[in-house]
């Protein structure tokens, strides 16, 4: 126990963090680490129906923590506080008289010195709080506990398999599972083993082994079928796409320089960040991705995202904008906002020019999109910095429990008790609003078949400088595509090269349109002539040549000549 001399100690620390980062349980554990009671208190126990019967209730509980510090450290724990008291604004009448009685015992404890008795409090949204309480010799102290990195992910899964006793097979490994599960927070990797091992016992009843007597041994496919049903807390609720399909780099036909590029400015930062610092070389933080519409700019994102194994966050113009002001902004802000928490991730804007056009002295629909393009700058640079406090969660822990350990003893000089509550040791620890932190693991990227209507400013260095030409296939890359296509198909006796030859000018899109026309005319024939049948339905070359009579390229060589003489945008 850390014992600090004529110390001024805090009253109240301040727990804050998205939903199952493990708040109450770090004060359980701070309780348990100190031997000190632990009262939890929840909204159910202080919200009476009777006047003012919610606020005498929170004075009983405050004078039972106090009366117990007799017999030793006590710690007494607000779950959501945000639920209790909220900003006047939006408070209610039993709200603001919990308010007020919570007020009136953390500062009676400070001026009474009351020692032994440390006030947590816990809540997901901070700036839900009343601000009142969050003034010198309240609740002075906050302490974020942020979404785990993939290293206490790890840290997490290795204590998750010890509790449930799980039996891991030798495919299995936990630093693998910990790197497929960015933005998953304590309570999700908790969930995530439960569901593995549901799937373990569903895979064994499944073979007839129903008289186990131990949990059967969990294998990389049950953890990967678990991966499917249980997603991070932080995606739930979110304006913008959720990608849950991946999709692999063989799926996609050809386009192997663009591929190339994309490896290098997308995958390189998110995999390799620390090898990129140790030869002074700055992470990509935006790419815009430009050409032709039906060039599989969307699937070339998804398939970067899926290899790298991070979150993949999209959203277009649809979803932001909106006919109450300021809420467009407000979408735009959650994007980065979550994609900041669950990085490493990548945050795609689908037709980006139709959300960040270039500016015009016009009204109407260029007002909102010049708010629109202000808040994508603010946030683009400010991906490097964070509004929270320069604390992490074992820092935080150790000044908690510091702070209870002290408080539980007296004094030692002039026989004087300890105090806790300060206003000089609040500007001490004051939170550091603009704490720098390496967030070069979030990368934006946007998508357009328009970068000449792009506002110049979006396209500065810092934000999406890395421009990569998207273009249609070539006839290699026109093989590939047929050949990815009529795999998936009955095909047979395709003449791959003789189609390649046909198709100048398709898209991706148009090729894989073909496939399907060609399917529907086999599947017409059959049907004409009465001998539709599943098992012997097949594509020939005939059908192709006939699907190509119907399917036109959506492109022509004035099109492509203009994406070719572009090399700016500005």
């Amino acid at each position: 126990m850390c014992r600090l001399r004529q110390a001024q100690r805090t009253v109240g620390i301040m727990l804050h963090g998205p939903p199952g980062c493990g708040k109450t349980s770090l004060g359980r554990a701070l309780a348990q680490s100190c031997n000190a009671a632990f009262l939890n208190i929840e909204s159910t126990d202080v919200t009476k129906a009777e006047f003012g019967a919610g606020a005498e209730a929170l004075r009983q509980i405050f004078a039972r923590a106090v009366s117990l510090t007799d017999e030793g450290p006590v710690v007494l724990f607000f779950d959501e506080l945000d639920m209790l008291c909220p900003p006047l604004s939006g408070a209610s009448i039993g709200n603001r008289q919990l308010t007020s009685a919570l007020i009136s015992e953390l500062d009676k404890l400070r001026d009474c010195h009351v020692s032994g008795l440390l006030v947590v409090a816990a809540t997901n949204a901070i700036s839900c709080v009343n601000p009142a309480l969050r003034r010198p010799g309240r609740f002075e102290r906050e302490i974020l506990l942020n979404v785990p990195s993939q290293t206490q992910r790890l840290a997490i899964l290795k204590i998750q398999v010890e509790t449930m006793m799980l039996d891991l097979a030798e495919d299995l490994s936990l630093s693998e599972i910990a790197m497929m599960t960015p933005g998953f927070v304590g309570a999700d990797l908790q969930a995530l083993c439960q569901e593995s091992l549901n799937q373990a016992f569903s895979r064994c009843d499944q073979l007839g082994n129903t008289n186990m007597t131990e949990n059967p041994p969990v294998t990389k496919a049950d953890f990967m079928a678990a991966l499917h049903k249980v997603s991070p807390s932080l995606k739930k609720g979110l304006s913008c796409n959720v990608d849950l399909k991946g999709v692999l780099w063989d799926e996609i036909g050809g386009l192997e320089n663009v591929k190339t590029e994309i490896h290098q400015a997308i995958e390189w930062p998110l995999l390799h960040p620390e090898s990129l610092r140790r030869m002074d070389l700055a992470a990509t933080k935006g790419v815009l991705l430009y050409g032709p519409p039906g060039c599989c700019k969307t699937t070339l994102v998804r398939a970067a995202a899926t290899s790298s194994h991070v979150t993949f966050l999209s959203l277009s113009g649809a979803q932001v904008y909106s006919p109450y002001v300021g809420e467009s902004e407000r979408i735009i802000s959650e994007a980065f906002q979550k994609a900041r928490a669950l990085s490493p991730s990548i945050l795609f804007f689908d037709e980006i020019d139709s959300l960040v056009g270039k500016r015009s002295s016009g009204g109407g629909q260029s007002r909102v999109q010049e708010r629109i393009l202000a808040t994508m700058l603010n946030e683009m640079d400010g991906i490097g910095t964070r509004l929270d406090q320069k604390t992490d969660v074992s820092r935080g822990q150790g000044k908690m429990k510091e702070h209870l350990s002290a408080s539980a003893k007296e004094d030692g000089d002039q026989g004087q008790p300890s105090t806790i509550g300060s206003t000089n040791q609040y500007q001490a620890c004051e939170r550091n609003r603009l704490s720098d932190i390496d967030m070069s693991r979030v990368i934006v990227i946007g998508a357009t078949n328009r970068p000449d209507m792009l506002d110049a400013a979006i396209l500065r260095p810092g934000r999406l400088d890395r421009h990569i030409y998207v273009p249609p296939p070539d006839i290699e890359g026109r093989k590939s595509i047929l050949n990815i296509q009529v795999s998936k198909m009955a095909a047979r006796d395709i003449d791959i090269d003789c189609i390649s030859n046909l198709t100048e000018c398709f898209s991706g899109a148009d090729i894989k349109n073909l496939c399907r026309e060609a399917g529907l005319t086999a599947v017409r024939e059959s049907s004409a002539s009465g001998k539709l049948n599943a098992d012997t339905l097949v594509v020939r070359q005939h059908h192709f040549v006939t699907a190509l009579n119907t399917v036109k390229p959506s492109l022509s060589q004035n099109v492509l000549k203009q994406y070719s003489r572009k090399t700016s945008f500005s």
